[in-house]
């Protein structure tokens, strides 16, 4: 990805041009080029690739098939469901209501508090 590149090879490829190539769901792919900045070293351990990688959690194949499963019948009936256990992020997905996407930002409650 952009970010793990930036990561991990800023100084590498700053002012460098580098392929992307992007992908959504219900949209088509798209392949462009980019010219990366000369700053990109200010991205270097900013990203949250690092750590997001480094702090996964294993599951079992069981745990994989229930999550996906769960996932699946929410994408079919726009149901919420709160992720179980310590909420930790800058900013957090919750769910899904009503085929709409719930985000959390504890930062932003503190300020309305």
């Amino acid at each position: 990805s952009l970010a793990a590149l930036l990561e991990g090879e800023a100084e590498r490829v700053a002012s460098k041009r580098i392929g992307l190539f992007s992908y959504g769901s219900g949209s088509c792919a798209e392949f462009f080029s980019g010219r990366v900045g000369p700053q990109a070293y200010l991205w270097r351990d900013r990203t949250g690739v690092a750590w997001a990688l480094e702090n996964r959690v294993e599951i079992d194949y069981d745990t994989y098939v229930r999550m996906r499963q769960e996932s699946e019948a929410m994408g079919r009936d726009g149901s919420f469901r709160v992720p179980r256990g310590p909420l930790n992020g800058d900013v957090m997905f919750l769910g899904v209501r009503d085929h709409r996407r719930i985000y959390h930002s504890p930062q932003r409650a503190a300020l309305v508090a």
